[in-house]
């Protein structure tokens, strides 16, 4: 049976070194968005998915790219996803409202309101989707007709904090989409449609747009993986065993991450003598230094998505109100990155220095 498994390894290995091949060929690792490290980045990922969904948007494109957005969201979310498709509409980026906070995108056509709160890697702020939603319950007199949607990488709901005391019949106002499945399969809409194949620029700009998507979402080209689904479909011995290497890499994943958390919180222990706060599951903190006078104080953060399949080394400002605010992503990379002893314990040792720097600033 192991040896099954890793010849199935094996098999899939060479398929990905065949398409990293074609890829070196043909230009396609070529990306802006990778090359100025911005692809993680949700300040400016947030800003070109307002300017494309925004009809008076640099694209001139008009509406099209706002309707194909609801169109997708009808597609997968159904009857939940109840907005009707605007005509037109203002998309404004980080609105203001009540309580000093910022809404990432709001799309407002005059009778409907809808927040979108993004999140890559940042975290929840206190009460936050209770906030917006309440908003968008208040706005044009919504209530229970008023939608919130949530964009995460996995597309999961937010955390009880940002909840706050919401009925469970709130809850199900909040539309949990996904840079993974939504944002994906509208841009493959947006790229398909007539008017963007006749228009270069913003073509390539889409282009590079997905596949900037796709690696922070951990996800295959296409043509690559359709090889690598003929190469479990055709074979049941070769499906059967990829089942129980995903059912494993979960585990794999988590076994590691916590190692990663435990190895951190006894380095710095010892070496610093500086205690860990560990507000969830996904992530460690460490307060840095901060005037007493000030509303907020600093953490060096290592943070996991949902999956434990990436994780982030952040700056975050904690307010005392409870809301949090990314300032800085210092790096992120694969978990895959700890898995042999020596890369663990490299890749440990160097987020364990990287906190000792931010606590010494």
């Amino acid at each position: 049976m192991t040896e099954r498994i890793e010849k199935l390894l094996k098999d899939v290995k060479e398929i990905s070194n065949k398409y990293k091949t074609i890829a070196q060929a043909t230009g396609s690792n070529f990306n802006i968005f990778e090359i100025v490290n911005i692809s993680h980045k949700e300040v400016y990922m947030c800003r070109l998915l307002s300017e494309l969904l925004n009809p008076k948007g640099s694209h001139y494109q008009g509406n099209i790219y706002l309707k194909l957005f609801f169109e997708t969201l009808k597609r997968n979310y159904g009857d939940k996803f109840n907005l009707k498709t605007p005509e037109n509409a203002e998309v404004l980026r980080e609105e203001g409202i009540e309580g000093c906070r910022r809404i990432d995108i709001t799309i407002d056509d005059g009778k409907q309101y809808l927040p979108i709160e993004v999140k890559i890697y940042a975290q929840d702020q206190k009460e936050q989707c209770k906030d917006y939603l309440k908003k968008a319950k208040d706005k044009y007199n919504q209530g229970e007709n008023a939608r919130l949607c949530y964009l995460t990488i996995e597309g999961h709901l937010p955390d009880e904090s940002s909840l706050g005391d919401m009925s469970e019949a709130e809850k199900e106002q909040i539309i949990e989409i996904s840079w993974r499945k939504d944002i994906i399969e509208w841009l493959d809409t947006c790229i398909k449609h007539q008017n963007t194949v006749a228009k270069a620029p913003i073509r390539e700009i889409l282009i590079q747009f997905k596949k900037a998507v796709q690696k922070f979402t951990n996800q295959l080209e296409e043509n690559e993986k359709m090889e690598n689904v003929k190469l479990l479909i055709n074979n049941q011995e070769n499906f059967k065993n990829a089942e129980k290497i995903v059912s494993a890499l979960t585990s794999a994943r988590e076994t590691l991450w916590n190692k990663l958390c435990d190895f951190i919180k006894v380095e710095i222990q010892n070496g610093c003598n500086v205690e860990a706060i560990i507000p969830n599951d996904w992530n460690v903190h460490y307060k840095l230094p901060f005037e007493e006078n000030n509303d907020f104080y600093t953490v060096a953060c290592i943070n996991a998505n949902q999956t434990k399949s990436e994780i982030s080394l952040l700056i975050v400002k904690a307010y005392n109100n409870g809301k949090t605010e990314t300032t800085q992503t210092c790096e992120k990379f694969s978990t895959s990155k700890l898995a042999g002893e020596e890369n663990f314990n490299k890749k440990a040792k160097e987020c364990v220095d990287w906190i000792i720097e931010q606590l010494k600033k």
